[in-house]
């Protein structure tokens, strides 16, 4: 028998002002599969777009009238396929989603359903994870489909009116990296703000939608009583336990920015959260957090135990792809500064049986294993991790040294370390233990160099920057160094490496805060030892500096 044909399937963008640039990517990546791809420009007449239309893509243009749900409309009525896959300028599908995506179409020959995708933003830099959130972004052509609203447009509200039901499909869209360009984000928010406020109905109010679109661009601009007043009233009018209330209750807590004055009503606005979403993870992760920096780490611990062992995220917010990752990870810290250290080995290492492939929660668990001298652990452990074959033996004598050095056998730890570092190994983890080494030995020569290679590898890390404080407090050349940095012993639990300002912030705030106190020093090694000087590293001639060990 054969088969039927696959459906007719359209690819539509709307493209504004200062958009045109990133457009190649978007329409190539569906080149092979798309039957139509249907580009409307609303903006400047001289921006040319014929290469766009020499690729295969159809060009329209059409006059900025500050609607974008109106330009999708026009766009939606153009349209020739059966389906339409709505992409952002810039947004594009891997290769594998492609596919994935044909294999879906072909087994709906009939669009009776829309189709929810992952769109995710890649990460913004080192150490910050990539996001990601579930959106309708592929509907079937029916004329009682249309988008609704001048900003934060959505084709969600005809979708239910329909009656459609919501598959989702297996491909991923990624966007731009430009998501994170502070310049490009600033532009688009006055655009938003302005757009919100002309959604404004009957006695100056502004539906859901618009105010979250008001308090997400007041917060990239960083107008924080903005962002919290559109966020607030967001969060009263929106329905009861909704995802859009979930959202308010996200950028509201976003809007507080470390001030110590505002920690109680930050909490309060937590509580209130919980209240009505007990198990997100997220809301979870944050109020840890934030216990944890009231010293209430029993507390925190229980937050954390939640959000592993029952938490819920809601598809549709923005999130970190490994968000259960980071769950596990604050579990077993926070169970680290209790003191409780068989809890945290034990609750890592059950994730990592579950979910072997989990490489952060890996990484975490060698960290500690190392630390505690389990050096048959350790290696076991590290058999999974990404390691180029060269440097596989440098970095289990890295492991080897390190978990001597954890048990201050400092002369065999320096052997090992030593043969590391020569055959190239720069893992933290051999740097972190060769510098603990070299202090406790007196063996100074080098150590600049040693601390800057450590920065550079891992420069999160507050133990890197506390030794370097303790060269800089030491200008006595006969004064031995004091037991291990103050700063070393406090440990840091972060769930991102992004600040409540940074890149990452304008998507899924409450997980990408420090939930602890900085340390009492700032800037980095090369700042630290510029400052330094060419002052003689001081002699030691005992162990003193041993428990950084």
């Amino acid at each position: 028998m054969a088969t039927k044909p696959r459906p007719r399937f359209s690819v539509a963008v709307v493209a504004l002002e200062k958009e045109t640039e990133v457009l190649g990517p978007s329409t190539q990546s569906l080149r092979t599969l798309a039957d139509e791809i249907l580009v409307l420009y609303a903006g400047s007449a001289d921006v040319e777009l014929e290469t766009l239309a020499g690729l295969g893509v159809t060009v329209r243009r059409a006059p900025w009238e500050k609607n974008r749900a109106a330009l999708c409309n026009r766009l939606l009525r153009e349209a020739a396929g059966q389906w339409i896959l709505w992409l952002e300028p810039g947004e594009q599908l891997t290769r594998e989603s492609v596919e994935a995506l044909a294999s879906h179409l072909e087994q709906c020959n009939e669009p009776v359903s829309a189709g929810r995708l992952w769109i995710e933003i890649p990460p913004g830099g080192p150490g910050q994870p990539a996001q990601q959130a579930a959106r309708v972004r592929l509907i079937p052509n029916r004329a009682d489909l249309a988008f609704e609203g001048r900003v934060r447009q959505s084709v969600l509200p005809s979708i239910r009116a329909a009656g459609l039901p919501i598959a989702a499909v297996p491909a991923r869209i990624v966007r731009h990296p430009r998501e994170h360009d502070r310049a490009w984000r600033a532009a688009r928010a006055e655009r938003d703000i302005e757009l919100a406020m002309l959604e404004q109905g009957p006695n100056d109010c502004l539906p859901v939608r618009a105010l979250l679109a008001m308090g997400d661009a007041a917060r990239d601009l960083e107008d924080w009583p903005l962002a919290r007043q559109a966020y607030s009233e967001a969060v009263r009018t929106a329905p009861g336990a909704s995802t859009e209330q979930l959202q308010a209750y996200y950028g509201l807590l976003d809007t507080f920015t470390g001030d110590s004055g505002e920690a109680d009503e930050q909490l309060a606005v937590a509580l209130e959260a919980l209240e009505a979403f007990p198990l997100d993870t997220q809301l979870l992760l944050a109020m840890g957090g934030y216990l944890q920096a009231r010293d209430r780490l029993d507390l925190a611990s229980r937050c954390f135990e939640v959000a592993v062992r029952f938490g819920q995220v809601d598809l549709e917010t923005w999130h970190p792809c490994d968000l259960a990752q980071t769950a596990v990870m604050c579990l077993g810290a926070s169970w680290q500064l209790q003191g409780r250290t068989e809890e945290a080995i034990t609750a890592l290492s059950q994730a990592l049986g579950t979910h072997p492939e989990w490489m952060r929660v890996r990484r975490a668990l060698l960290e500690l294993l190392v630390r505690q001298g389990r050096l048959v652990e350790a290696l076991r452990v590290a058999e999974r991790l990404s390691v180029p074959l060269r440097q596989r033996e440098p970095f289990r004598n890295a492991i080897r040294g390190a978990c001597r050095a954890a048990r201050q056998q400092w002369a065999e730890a320096l052997e090992f370390l030593e043969a590391a570092w020569q055959a190239g190994c720069g893992d933290p983890i051999c740097l972190r233990a060769l510098v603990q080494a070299r202090f406790a030995t007196g063996r100074t020569e080098g150590l600049q160099t040693l601390l800057a290679q450590w920065e550079a590898a891992d420069p999160e890390s507050p133990e890197v920057r506390a030794y370097c404080q303790a060269l800089l407090a030491s200008t006595d050349p006969g004064v031995a160094f004091p037991d291990a940095p103050a700063a070393v012993s406090q440990m840091w639990v972060r769930i991102d490496s992004a600040g409540p300002s940074g890149p990452a912030a304008a998507h899924i705030p409450l997980v990408t805060q420090t939930v602890c106190c900085s340390p009492p020093y700032s800037g980095t090694v090369a700042e630290c030892l510029a400052a330094a000087g060419p002052r003689p590293w001081p002699g030691q001639t005992n162990s003193t500096a041993s428990a950084a060990g």
